[in-house]
């Protein structure tokens, strides 16, 4: 089988003592990406040598700069743009590749070229609360191609989640859906992939093939302690989901209560925006207050009850790194 494209992307300001593990576990892949670039941010470190130093390893990896720093969401797009690859998988540059994902994605995403993007299992590491958990657990039991109405389902049952590290996206879906917002900071990727997925379906790997942690003093991590800042993204995401070209997203979004896990200033926004009401489904309230709780109780939780609950849940952790492994289908 004739595998699609892709590219690779990390972005890199100053992490230039991550990036020799990061394109390692790029180039140990059972298959190698079409392209691998290496995009630097205006570092003052000794990131640009390292780049250079990685490139002269594999003809894949390609070194480019911005003139000045541009920021996460600028670079974003601007990988888009160099970009040839089909597919496009971007990592930060203290990410790493588990084995086997670029082989068991592309090969599941040949089979399905309808889907906007394929996701797996995440593993969350949280250093702040000591804990470790699976997210996107429960959207299917082998590697699968979902359609918009499966999506639907799943979310009404609070089961479709993934979670972007990995993720591997239809590269021509993405820049036609608008690439990345910068108005949506943290949350245009959720955005960009998500919208496009409502359209035209996803694929899942029910393994975990994906580490994120999650740290406070990141982009995000930043982000999200800021309530007044929320409120602006979330207002905004409403803004663009009303717009022509995601009614069809928006409507499945609806249906599937999407929007919940984005907990109590979300709903708060729908509540009080005349023209966003239409969200406000049984469905989405009764997840809307769960996710909400969930977020109240985790802050009082001791790691050892919080532990427990993942347990019970089925979120746990799997020993030795990944779930059984998937079939394609």
């Amino acid at each position: 089988m004739k595998l699609p494209s892709l590219t690779i992307f990390v972005p890199n300001l100053n992490h230039g003592r991550h990036l020799p593990a990061c394109v390692g576990s790029v180039l140990a892949q059972s298959v190698l990406p079409t392209e691998l670039i290496l995009l630097d941010d205006g570092s003052t470190d000794d990131s640009l040598a390292v780049m250079e130093s990685l490139a002269r390893q594999s003809p894949v990896v390609k070194v480019h700069r911005n003139e000045r720093n541009l920021g996460v969401i600028a670079s974003l797009n601007r990988g888009l743009d160099l970009a040839t690859g089909d597919y496009f998988l971007g990592l930060s540059a203290d990410d790493s590749l588990m084995p086997g994902v670029v082989e068991k994605m592309l090969t599941l995403l040949a089979q399905h070229p309808l889907a906007a993007f394929c996701g797996a299992i995440t593993l969350f590491r949280d250093e702040g609360a000591g804990l470790e958990y699976l997210y996107g657990v429960g959207v299917a039991d082998r590697a699968c191609y979902l359609s918009p109405d499966e999506m639907v389902r799943l979310s009404r049952a609070g089961r479709m989640h993934m979670f972007a590290t990995p993720m591997m996206v239809n590269r021509r879906r993405l820049i036609a859906n608008g690439k990345y917002l910068p108005e949506l900071k943290w949350c245009t990727d959720w955005f960009a992939v998500w919208t496009a997925g409502y359209q035209t379906g996803v694929c899942h790997v029910p393994e975990v093939l994906g580490e994120f942690t999650k740290d406070s003093t990141s982009y995000s991590g930043r982000g999200m302690q800021n309530t007044a800042e929320r409120f602006v993204i979330y207002r905004a995401m409403l803004d663009h989901l009303a717009q022509p070209q995601h009614q069809e997203a928006a409507r499945r979004m609806r249906e599937g209560a999407a929007l919940a896990q984005f907990g109590k200033e979300m709903l708060w926004l729908v509540l009080r925006q005349r023209q966003c009401r239409h969200f406000l489904t049984p469905v989405y309230l009764w997840q809307a207050c769960w996710w909400s709780l969930r977020a109240e109780v985790k802050k009082i939780l001791p790691a050892s009850l919080s532990r427990l609950y993942f347990r019970l849940a089925g979120h746990a952790p799997p020993r030795g790194g990944s779930t059984s492994p998937a079939k394609t289908s």
